[in-house]
């Protein structure tokens, strides 16, 4: 989820910029494989990824946080794959942090110069920008990379062990390697009635040395990758046996919880214990760092209850220069706050993304000009597992236990906190009860950082309540968007002038987490996206936002700047299509002609939808790779929406990894969608957040839940995202299909709260 344009570092490709970053970068943190090795289940490394027991049990790596999505499955299969190992006898591990396991499909889904095998440009950019993302090493799971990134790294490691476990086994048998051939966790030799087995030859392999380019399976000898195989963390989550952060235990261990300053974003001026810490069971109340004071007791449940008793105080002053006290901030309510984001738009200086042509002349030219303006409100993530993190100091040391998206960030911050070296410090990653964004922050981590240095050798769990999970998120921001256009007289789009106004995700997060790179909030194209570089033929094309600045903080919400920006372009194409008479599904046809994928994806939405009715809306989106189209059907009563009633959609996110996967993903982003278009809201009043829980932050129940099918189209490309692209288009799919029922247009979300 992250801004993928907003990791293009200074100078890309040329210049000083790579070399800097590698210079200030480069570290050895160890052996991954040897690190790998001496954690968790037994066995041989053959490399990062893989090891394997001379039992014959083979362990692989996941680096990538496990938050529901099934990578520990879907990167197994990648592996497991072209190892040709026994499915049956796999498991796998979260491994310590390396540098090797660093993301590289979140800039440009690991093509920022196109395709490397297409040209010695793309080629020598692509390994260049590789070098200094390995040394960076960051491991972050986010933005629907982790199939895309393991499809480039985890299939030539599982070829590689493949191939050392041939040479072992051909020194052994003194042949040559190539009339060898494995069967699932087996080495044959045909030729002489030979054979052994993984777990016989994985000493020997892991002496011999691997590959630099191992052949790689051709897709017609896949026996598991398009499988729907049984996922290997489905009957630990079942059983108990999964440990989330949340269920972390240590002996000796404390508990915490915390109080933030009231006023969201801002630092704590002062507090009252008002007899918190006079509680029984209640070891004292700290500071836990500069935005909340922590309350550690003998458990969870009483230091919430004592947290309930303390007031603080905020300060609403921006951090000066040292931290000092700067100018005062400008409290935020949401009451109206749309309307001054549309004043901003006539008043303040915009920032030109994209101007080809003049599509302000084109637009005056035309008899079918209209101008619309659309709103989204801020959104909290809800996770189902609050924040949480567990740490323990010991004065040259810290361990960390905790449910994160992003642990190589979160250790760095905690290093940097405490004034320890990176390999002073030791990360654990727990499964996460849900993410999607949020847990790549790194603000609970620190803050059990700082509990745990005040109480040295002693385990603190730290857990945030519900209350604090949601007046205190990193919200998906609230936005406005003014969007102008026209239809030419052969049906096209002849121009489209499209502004934003909302606040830089990636510039508030990079700032937060102290990131390599900061992003000028005035130079995030990711604001707009995918505005900018739109799946539609447009004749005369402008872009441009104006960035917002603000105290309430904003983070990735699942899909990010997709969210917002394909709700206002999807509806926005309805609206055109109404305005030149033509059916909408017709009118996208028309818009996307020459682009065969985008078409095939929706003339199978559209046989899958069956016959027109009336109350059906569409919406297609390009996203990580994959395209999806919905098609919602909506029912009306009194000539007002009712339900959502079904929900159709078909994604070709290229090769199919594991099926099943793809659809949950799909209908997660379905139920998303639905719940944000619906009812997702989070108001403030003077910089206050005025939702406290789940009763008083609106949900989408079970019962309200539409028919949904998902479709999937394979292909024979590269493996595109599947944890995001499906959720952008639910919201315009669904206020066009109300449009349909009810000719009533929908600009400003939620649905419900807006009479509907």
């Amino acid at each position: 989820m992250l801004s993928r344009r907003a990791f293009i570092l200074a100078g890309t490709a040329v210049g000083g910029g790579l070399i800097l970053a590698y210079a200030t970068y480069r570290r050895d943190d160890g052996d991954a494989a040897t690190k790998f090795a001496a954690s968790g289940r037994p066995g041989l490394p053959m490399n990062a990824w893989l090891k394997i027991d001379t039992s014959g049990e083979v362990t692989c790596a996941i680096h990538r946080a496990e938050m529901g999505q099934g990578v520990t499955t879907g990167l197994a299969q990648l592996l497991i794959e072209e190892l040709d190992a026994d499915w049956s006898r796999v498991g796998f591990e979260f491994p310590p942090i390396d540098r090797d396991y660093y993301n590289f499909a979140i800039i440009e889904d690991g093509r920022p110069f196109g395709d490397p095998e297409a040209s010695w440009r793309a080629a020598t950019g692509t390994w260049a920008m590789r070098q200094v993302f390995h040394a960076y090493g960051m491991s972050l799971t986010a933005a629907s990379t982790s199939i895309i990134d393991a499809w480039d790294t985890l299939r030539p490691a599982g070829a590689a062990a493949r191939q050392m476990l041939l040479a072992a086994a051909a020194r052994q048998w003194r042949c040559d390697p190539e009339s060898l051939r494995t069967e699932p966790g087996v080495v044959l030799d045909d030729a002489r009635g030979r054979k052994a087995s993984y777990g016989e030859l994985a000493e020997a392999a892991a002496k011999e040395r691997p590959p630099s380019k191992p052949a790689l399976k051709s897709p017609s000898e896949y026996r598991l990758v398009g499988r729907n195989v049984p996922r290997l963390d489905a009957r630990m989550k079942v059983d108990g046996t999964a440990e989330f952060g949340i269920d972390v235990a240590r002996p000796g261990m404390l508990f915490a919880t915390v109080i933030h300053s009231p006023v969201t974003g801002t630092r704590v001026a002062s507090f009252d214990a008002n007899g918190a810490d006079d509680m029984p069971g209640v070891e004292g109340v700290v500071p836990a760092g500069e935005s909340a004071v922590a309350v550690v007791a003998n458990n969870t449940w009483t230091a919430m209850r004592a947290a309930e008793k303390i007031v603080v105080e905020p300060d609403l002053s921006t951090p000066g220069p040292d931290n000092a006290t700067g100018e005062a901030i400008t409290l935020v309510s949401t009451s109206g706050l749309g309307r001054k984001y549309l004043q901003m738009l006539d008043d303040a200086d915009h920032v030109v993304i994209r101007n080809d042509g003049d599509a302000a002349m084109a637009i005056s030219a035309t008899d079918t000009a209209l101008t619309a303006v659309y709103e989204v409100p801020y959104l909290t993530h809800e996770c189902m597992e609050p924040m949480n993190c567990t740490a323990l100091y010991t004065g040259d040391a810290l361990e960390i236990w905790a449910p994160t998206q992003g642990n190589s960030i979160a250790r760095n911050a905690a290093a940097r906190a405490t004034g320890l070296r990176t390999d002073q410090v030791t990360f654990h990653t727990t499964f996460l009860g849900g993410g999607f964004g949020r847990r790549a922050e790194v603000d609970f981590v620190l803050q059990a950082t700082a509990v745990a240095v005040q109480l040295p050798g002693r385990p603190v769990k730290l857990t945030w309540s519900r209350e604090q999970d949601v007046r205190h998120d990193t919200l998906r921001p609230l936005s406005v968007a003014r969007v102008s256009g026209a239809v030419d007289n052969d049906g096209n789009i002849a121009a489209m002038d499209y502004q934003v106004v909302t606040q830089s995700v990636s510039a508030d997060f990079m700032e937060r987490v102290q990131a390599l790179r900061q992003v000028d909030p005035r130079d995030d194209r990711y604001v707009v996206a995918p505005a900018d570089i739109p799946w539609y033929s447009i004749g005369h094309l402008k872009v441009s936002y104006i960035p917002v600045a603000s105290h309430v903080p904003v983070g990735y919400w699942r899909s990010v700047g997709y969210l917002w920006n394909v709700f206002f372009i999807e509806c926005f194409i309805d609206e055109l299509a109404t305005a030149a008479g033509i059916e909408p599904l017709e009118f996208r046809r028309r818009a996307l002609a020459g682009k065969p994928r985008y078409l095939a994806v929706l003339d199978a939405l559209s046989e899958a939808a069956g016959p027109p009715r009336a109350g059906r809306g569409f919406a297609i989106v390009e996203f990580h790779g994959s395209i999806v189209a919905h098609a919602v059907q909506v029912e009306t009563q009194g000539g007002k929406f009712q339900r959502v009633s079904r929900v159709i959609s078909v994604i070709d996110c290229g090769r199919v990894v594991h099926p099943d996967g793809v659809i949950a993903q799909m209908e997660s982003c379905i139920f998303d969608g639905l719940a944000a278009a619906l009812f997702g809201q989070t108001d403030l009043e003077a910089g206050v957040v005025r939702q406290r829980n789940f009763d008083t932050y609106a949900q989408f129940r079970m019962q309200g839940q539409p028919e949904i099918r998902v479709h999937l189209l394979n292909n024979e490309g590269r493996p595109g995202g599947a944890g995001e692209p499906g959720l952008p288009g639910i919201a315009p799919a669904l206020c066009n299909a109300i449009f349909d029922a009810t000719g009533v247009r929908v600009r400003k979300l939620p649905i419900m709260s807006a009479g509907m």
